[in-house]
């Protein structure tokens, strides 16, 4: 599989160093810091950016574990690294979609009705919300409005993924990713939630993770799940052949919503 990815037959990998494959996405100061940390005997992790024999960048989350020796100092490392090309792309489509979203935010709340959205003042106390949100957070809107938002939160979400909401919010600038939300009925449930600093207000999308599509909710897990929850969401990945359609759904609605 890796020569096929990579483009090079196994008589050209063998004996080349893995520079071979290098991208220039990548500052000198990311493989420094990984090879500092493997060095060490850690394993590493993350996201990287690759370039095949034809020029073709690709994208892995790569694993890389030290062997050490009886000493405990590593003599050799085994790499294994999952394409995540597919993912990263559609990512990016409705990162696009969502910035495209963000540059049109005037008067934006009455032109959503048929979006879950609500609307917040600069301390988090909702102002209006669209009928959608309601009805899919069984609220009526004498119970929501002018409540904080704090009335949607879980326990099941970390405090410092707030603590990174409200900083990034609170310079001017959008935030979205997956959280976990308590609905009217007190039943937890993951979302995606985008939001969108306004002068005075700040605009939120919330949607079902369900709907925010599964690629989405594997870059999510990378970043907040347990290591064996994650691999057990790789291996999912390697063997679904996963449909685009749930993402182009929600592009199609954000832009429709602006038409």
């Amino acid at each position: 599989e890796a020569t096929y990815l990579w483009g090079y037959s196994r008589e050209e990998l063998i004996g080349q160093p893995h520079s071979i494959i290098r991208s220039k996405a990548h500052p000198p100061k990311f493989f420094e810091r990984m090879w500092d940390r493997i060095k060490s005997g850690f394993v590493w992790q993350g996201e990287v950016e690759n370039t095949a024999k034809d020029g073709t960048p690709f994208w892995v989350y790569l694993t890389i574990t030290p062997v050490l020796d009886a000493e405990g100092k590593p003599y050799k490392y085994i790499g294994v690294a999952f394409d995540i090309t597919r993912q990263k792309v559609q990512a990016q489509r409705l990162k696009e979609a969502l910035r495209q979203l963000e540059t049109q935010t005037e008067n934006l709340p009455h032109r959503l009705d048929a979006l879950p959205w609500f609307l917040t003042d600069r301390n988090g106390i909702i102002q209006a919300a669209s009928p959608a949100l309601l009805r899919m957070l069984g609220y009526s809107p004498e119970l929501f409005i002018g409540q904080p938002t704090r009335i949607l939160r879980s326990p099941q979400t970390p405090d410092y993924l707030f603590m990174n909401l409200w900083a990034t919010i609170g310079r001017g600038k959008p935030w979205q990713g997956f959280l976990t939300n308590r609905n009217a009925r007190g039943v937890d449930s993951l979302y995606f939630l985008a939001i969108f600093p306004q002068e005075a207000h700040f605009l939120a999308v919330l949607l079902p993770a369900e709907e925010a599509c599964e690629i989405l909710k594997a870059e999510w897990l990378k970043n907040h799940a347990p290591i064996e929850t994650l691999k057990d969401y790789e291996a999912l990945l390697q063997a679904k052949d996963h449909e685009i359609y749930e993402l182009r759904h929600i592009i199609q609605t954000l832009q429709s919503s602006l038409s």
